[in-house]
């Protein structure tokens, strides 16, 4: 057995030398950003319920987030034809940890306000995506990257099972044994964010990027092809609205704190990295619709229990299946519309690539904007419960549209190949 796992490291340790020392640096940086990243989404959540006993402020956080992506995006886009995309990337990863600052060390929480943090995280985080999916698209190539995207997220997951439980009951650590507030305790982890991003920026800045050089901001080509996979965008990301802040909203109204909600995203992550990486490695074209059918009717299931009974059983069964299905049905579909990004881009400029990762962010958020929006909407005519039983819903029935530009793009993949 012992023999086994050495030479499966080292197979694993192979593919990882073949990416190039470009991709290495990427991932190396993304690990830091992930690092830090809890600490400014989850448990900011958790901060934003206890300033207003209450969903309402880590909606609104939500909303300026998706708000904000989009128009850094733009803006980013401009500014590559004067600034190097290191420097780009390094302001985005370092500076996106601002408005999660500011929320903790303000004393104004109106929804406002947090939207206003929202859409200043939101906006800086852009420099951070829109440059570090420009150089993963540029940089994985082939069949590498099913393999680089699924261990992308799997390391995303890892990361995901130790520094939540960590942080979440250093958070509550404090609280239990009088020895330091709740409130200093935020503060002391939005510094150690802020350092892990600056790390995450160096790392990036002083690489052997070439410059991605000028920008073309609008897809000018139209065609069937890139219709299918903006389809596949706003259908996928009308869920992924929602799941941005629902999963610790049920954690939190069911009455857990930092430590317990720490612990859960933890275990839960922990059980996705398996599945994940078990499925980008086993997982073909072939059997992509028959695994997000499934995925859906899961989905649907777990959901249909917690409409039943609104209990912290059939919620923990829900936020299960949840985030084990929900990173490998983002590879999936990602994945396809990077193959289809592969196709429309032949013949184009070498410009032009940035046009369809802008195209990409566009329908991402108007589709997480449309699901928040309706979430709001239904809270707003009744209560959180309410929403929460009923909104999810209506967009996960949406999934299952998900069938028809997903197999479109899988038969003109099929065909190239």
């Amino acid at each position: 057995m012992k023999k086994t796992l050495l030479q499966r490291l080292s197979i694993e340790w192979s593919h990882y030398q073949s990416m190039g020392i470009n991709l290495q640096r990427l991932m190396l940086s993304y690990i830091f950003y992930l690092m830090a990243r809890p600490l400014l989404d989850v448990f900011m959540s958790a901060f934003l319920w206890r300033q207003a006993n209450g969903a309402i402020l880590v909606i609104m956080y939500y909303l300026g987030w998706v708000l904000g992506l989009p128009v850094g995006f733009l803006i980013n886009g401009f500014l590559l034809k004067k600034i190097h995309v290191k420097n780009l990337y390094f302001f985005g990863v370092v500076f996106q940890g601002a408005g999660a600052a500011l929320a903790v060390f303000s004393t104004v929480f109106s929804p406002f306000s947090i939207l206003s943090y929202g859409f200043l995280f939101g906006l800086t985080a852009s420099f951070f995506w829109a440059n570090k999916n420009s150089l993963s698209y540029l940089l994985s190539k082939g069949k590498d990257r099913m393999y680089y995207n699924s261990i992308e997220s799997s390391l995303r997951l890892v990361v995901g099972v130790v520094v939540p439980v960590i942080v979440g009951w250093f958070l509550a650590l404090g609280e239990t044994i009088s020895f330091y507030s709740v409130a200093s305790a935020y503060k002391i982890m939005i510094v150690i964010a802020l350092f892990l991003l600056f790390v995450s920026g160096l790392l990036m800045k002083f690489s052997a990027f070439e410059d991605i050089g000028s920008a073309q901001l609008w897809v000018t080509k139209k065609s069937k092809n890139w219709s299918m996979a903006r389809a596949i965008n706003f259908i996928y990301s009308c869920l992924m609205g929602i799941n941005l802040f629902y999963p610790a909203l049920l954690i939190l109204n069911f009455g857990a704190k930092e430590g317990l909600l720490g612990t859960l995203q933890s275990v839960m992550q922990l059980l996705a990295a398996g599945s994940l990486y078990i499925a980008g490695r086993k997982m073909k074209d072939g059997h992509v619709l028959r695994f997000m059918n499934v995925a859906h009717l899961l989905y649907l299931i777990t959901m249909s229990l917690l409409l039943w009974q609104f209990s912290w059983l059939f919620g923990l069964v829900y936020l299960m299946t949840q985030i084990i299905l929900e990173s490998v049905r983002w590879t999936n579909s990602y994945t396809l519309v990077m193959s289809a990004m592969d196709e429309e881009l032949k013949g184009q400029n070498e410009h032009a690539g940035y046009a369809y990762v802008f195209d990409n962010e566009i329908f991402f958020n108007l589709g997480r904007a449309v699901g928040i929006l309706s979430f709001l909407s239904v809270m707003a005519f009744s209560n959180l419960e309410f929403a929460m039983r009923w909104a999810p819903p209506i967009f996960i029935l949406l999934q299952f549209f998900l069938y028809w530009p997903m197999k479109y793009l899988l038969e003109r993949k099929a065909k190239r190949i």
